[in-house]
């Protein structure tokens, strides 16, 4: 007669030797595997040395691959999923750090306003009326005072 675990379901032993013991009472809450301790608790991702992140093994879904992985029919290397090449020697492998082949650096733009500020100083200059510079406000002619009809 076979043995029924009561604590997990298994056959062959009771729920007083159940070796699964303490994965079942985790999963209890939620339906996750134990945490291993290694990982964060919560995402159960593992950082690595060069900054990437990846399941670690008590990730629930830590046997399947990422959504966006693909396995290629040909060569049946995981690849990214926009890749689309059908020379398996040209695919984009999931998780190989390459190159970056971008446009470079660029010099940073002037502001707008200190662009229009220096088109404005040219157009000053160039006129008669300012040759000598900017006139002082008290050399601006009086504007005629018009009261406000009350």
């Amino acid at each position: 007669m076979a043995f029924h675990c009561r604590e997990c379901g298994d056959d062959g032993h009771f729920a007083r030797d159940c070796p699964n013991k303490g994965w079942v009472a985790s999963n209890a809450s939620d339906g996750r595997p134990a945490w291993c301790g290694l990982c964060n608790e919560n995402s159960r991702h593992v950082e690595l040395l060069d900054r990437r992140v990846k399941r670690c093994q008590c990730h629930p879904e830590s046997h399947m691959q990422l959504r966006h992985h693909r396995k290629c029919p040909h060569c049946h290397k995981t690849v990214v999923t926009w890749d689309t090449s059908p020379d398996c020697a040209k695919h984009i492998l999931a998780g190989a750090i390459r190159a970056y082949v971008g446009p470079g650096p660029q010099q940073p733009k002037p502001a707008l306003e200190s662009v229009a500020s220096r088109q404005a100083a040219e157009s000053r200059a160039a006129r008669e009326e300012f040759a000598g510079g900017l006139p002082t406000p008290g050399e601006y002619p009086a504007a005629p005072h018009t009261p406000t009809p009350a």
